[in-house]
């Protein structure tokens, strides 16, 4: 009989193999988090402006991409150099090209690697605590909102890093953002007799994210179809009182469209994955349409909502002339609040069809691969309709963390796989 000799394992190899496949959770919880905590510094008077705010930002990334330095194959190294090349090559003729496009593009596939090394358990984790923290720190900013701003005040941080003009006031907000009020005509949607005009922003800041973070709850629900009936419940539940919390109504209309296509049975489709995007462009086009622009005048919003910016949105692209739309000419007006003419004059069209060509049809790594691939679609198609906000790292990281999390070994083999081998790749 042939004898069978098990070779312990070097000391420490364990330890290592832990650690590395904590570096992606922890890397998303401190993007998701830390804009938070330079709010708190800031209000007790070490001021952290716009320099601090990008420094870090550059520290998450610089730190999640030497994680995975060993994944990064020939494909992933060739396509970032082209577009590398691209924007440096688009910046000649177009001033307004920025290279953290470089950066907002690059999160994709750094994090999408943290996730294919982690587990499906890490990333329930992950989720588990963000949620956690939304939520207990969203309950203290309704119930307490003076003690909050006194301790977090928003406003002031964002006027410190530029983000906000010192001179702008729309209401009396106090410490916090101007669009975390529903005053008026425009007011709260959901309960609003019980929760007020206040729209609660918790640990992002920004309203805005707290409705991403309930779609991306809600994908990670359809996606990873949890077996546990306590932990769908607790996925609905974070998803629902992110939503009601930040009276959402992005939340509330994509989180349907969301059930549609999981009742529908599309998310598999790649074809629809790949052209939703792209029909939203068009039908984004088609509503601009809508918004007369005078002859010698410039698209403006109408009304900072989701009805204004989706107009806005259309019409600044009807407006646009052709080399815009390739990113050879800077957009006549400015494209922070819109996500696909943001895009689109950073690298061009033709670009981001290659790059999201590229995305959907790379191989599918499990089962819910793919799905998750088409609830990220539509996440992508309707948010950018109204604003760049996919491209902030406080939700960015998370969802393409999970997007990875699903292509990883334990998505293959089972809930809680081995994930060694995915370790070895970060050691």
């Amino acid at each position: 009989m042939a004898q069978v000799v098990l070779t312990p394992a070097r000391p420490g190899t364990t330890r290592r193999v832990a650690s590395s496949t904590w570096i992606g959770p922890s890397l998303v919880v401190i993007a998701s988090t830390f804009n938070l905590l330079f709010c708190f510094l800031n209000t007790k008077g070490l001021h952290l402006g716009l320099q601090q705010v990008a420094l870090a930002q550059i520290m998450i990334f610089g730190c999640g991409l030497f994680a995975v330095r060993r994944s990064v194959d020939q494909a992933y190294a060739t396509g970032a150099a082209m577009l590398v090349l691209l924007v440096i090559g688009l910046k000649v003729f177009n001033r307004d090209v920025d290279l953290k496009i470089l950066f907002d593009v690059g999160l994709i596939p750094v994090f999408m690697l943290l996730g294919r090394a982690s587990s499906l358990k890490q990333a329930d984790r992950v989720v588990t605590i963000l949620i956690i923290c939304v939520v207990g720190i969203g309950l203290f900013e309704l119930l307490a909102p003076t003690i909050y701003e006194r301790i977090f005040n928003i406003r002031e941080y964002y006027v410190t890093k530029g983000a906000l003009d010192a001179d702008y006031n729309a209401g009396d907000e106090g410490g916090f953002l101007p669009n975390g009020q529903r005053v008026g005509d425009a007011g709260r949607n959901i309960l609003p007799g019980l929760l007020g005009p206040h729209r609660v922003a918790s640990i992002f800041l920004e309203t805005v994210s707290m409705g991403n973070f309930a779609i991306i709850c809600l994908i990670w629900l359809l996606a990873s179809r949890p077996a546990s009936t306590w932990r769908r419940m607790f996925l609905i539940g974070g998803a629902v009182a992110a939503i009601v919390l930040s009276d959402s109504r992005f939340g509330m209309g994509c989180s349907l469209l969301l059930l549609a296509v999981w009742g529908g049975g599309w998310h598999r489709s790649r074809a629809f994955t790949f052209l939703l995007p792209i029909g939203a462009l068009v039908a984004l086009c088609a509503y601009g349409l809508t918004q007369h622009v005078a002859p010698g005048r410039y698209p403006w919003i109408l009304s900072d909502d989701l009805q204004g910016r989706l107009r806005f949105s259309g019409a600044m692209l009807d407006f646009w002339p052709v080399g815009s739309w390739f990113g050879l000419v800077a957009s006549p007006t400015y494209t922070a609040d819109t996500g696909y003419a943001y895009l689109l004059n950073q690298i061009g069209l033709p670009a981001a069809i290659i790059l999201w060509g590229a995305l959907v049809f790379s191989p599918t790594r499990s089962s819910k691969d793919r799905p998750m691939r088409g609830y990220i679609a539509l996440y992508l198609a309707t948010s950018l309709c109204v604003g760049a906000s996919p491209f902030s790292i406080k939700t960015a990281a998370l969802a393409w963390f999970l997007v990875g999390a699903l292509q990883s070994s334990s998505a293959q083999t089972g809930p809680y796989g081995s994930r060694s081998e995915a370790a070895a790749r970060l050691r």
